[in-house]
């Protein structure tokens, strides 16, 4: 929960446009993909949003951002 709440940190400063995904992906990409395609963190955010749905949404979206991203970087 400590190191999630910090990418969702990273996901508010994203959305609120203090950080662009160029920077997350330079500086935080590998965390940020590799923590959100991990089965126990998966099982874990799910778990969670059993009492909140709202939980870890900022991370959701910049994950999904991210991989567009990179995705558009390939193609």
């Amino acid at each position: 929960d400590f190191l999630l709440l910090h990418l969702e940190d990273l996901g508010l400063l994203f959305k609120k446009k203090i950080v662009t995904i160029k920077d997350v992906e330079q500086l935080f990409g590998y965390y940020v993909i590799t923590l959100f395609e991990n089965d126990e963190v998966k099982k874990y955010m799910d778990w969670t949003a059993k009492v909140d749905s709202d939980i870890y949404s900022n991370f959701k979206d910049l994950y999904h951002e991210l991989k567009l991203y990179q995705n558009k970087k390939i193609n």
